[in-house]
């Protein structure tokens, strides 16, 4: 399970960071999260094929998230992609993809299906398929904005092979061994517990991506324990009344909301385009929650 970073900046392009925009991969499934101006670009760039997108997951209709996907889905359709494609995101996104498709993707060659997520409540598993399951948290931001609650499905246990060989197991039986079933032999005999075949598969990795917000307090049980969180950190504590005006968060009240999660990690981004170098941030960041690390453009996280 691993984050790229595709671009972490806010607002507007500038000289050191890109809009908002990064990769989810788990298991070679790839799920692009955001899609800032010049996306597709940026997936190129990074070595990512079109056609190879799982999902997307739009926080909401500002124009450093969204504004990537006119040229993304409709070069997905030149380039052929057949597979279908699904966008998980708010009824304002929704509205702007619906345009899209009207004035700028009359033959596209794949089936597109937008999932509208509520901006007022938690909707879990609003998205699953084979390799991810993703809840939507609601932010607190001047326009309807939802995070995203990623969690890579349970793993199965662990085939024990000292025990199977000793008891005979087939192998016929593993898959349901993995599912955690009882070993219940075809011709009678004594039933052999799970526990007694197998041990604990590696616990599920979880990723939580909040972007645009304020401090996010009332998002703690949600994203308690996570392995990796993006909390958007805009601005540093000198300019903690704009953020306040903007419904942004400095880095330090980003790390005070990590470190009240109990999360195994905090990422920062959505830097303030007056902030050329971001070590400011990550300072005030570790001073709360030393875990802390400040997202740059092709920095790749694993969960």
């Amino acid at each position: 399970m691993q984050v790229k970073i595709l671009g972490c900046g806010s607002a507007r392009p500038t000289r050191h960071h890109l809009p908002s925009a990064q990769v989810l991969t788990i298991a070679g499934h790839h799920y692009l999260i955001d899609a800032g101006e010049g996306v597709q670009h940026s997936l190129i760039m990074a070595g990512y094929k079109m056609t190879q997108l799982e999902a997307l997951f739009i926080s909401h209709a500002h124009g450093d998230h969204c504004f990537g996907l006119p040229g993304l889905l409709t070069s997905m359709a030149h380039v052929g992609r057949t597979k279908p494609l699904t966008i998980v995101t708010t009824a304002e996104v929704a509205d702007f993809i619906r345009y899209i498709e009207a004035h700028h993707m009359e033959e596209s060659s794949y089936a597109l299906s937008v999932t509208i997520a509520p901006s007022d409540e938690v909707s879990p598993s609003i998205y699953t398929d084979e390799w991810i399951t993703v809840d939507t948290l609601p932010l607190r931001h001047r326009t309807s904005a939802v995070g995203f609650l990623c969690r890579e499905h349970c793993m199965p246990r662990r085939i024990d092979p000292v025990a199977t060989n000793f008891y005979q197991i087939p192998y016929s039986a593993m898959p349901a061994l993995q599912m955690g079933l009882d070993y219940v032999p075809q011709g009678g005999g004594r039933i052999i517990p799970n526990r007694e075949l197998t041990k604990p598969g590696r616990p599920s990795r979880s990723y939580a991506y909040l972007s645009d917000t304020l401090p996010a307090w009332h998002l703690v049980e949600q994203i308690r324990g996570v392995d990796l969180l993006y909390h958007e950190s805009t601005y540093s504590e000198e300019f903690l009344d704009r953020a306040e005006t903007y419904g942004h968060s400095t880095a330090r009240q980003a790390a005070e909301v990590a470190k009240a999660a109990e999360v195994g990690q905090l990422l920062l981004g959505h830097y303030s385009g007056r902030y050329d170098d971001v070590s400011v941030l990550l300072r005030e960041a570790q001073e709360v929650f030393p875990n802390s690390f400040a997202a740059q453009e092709g920095d790749l996280y694993e969960v």
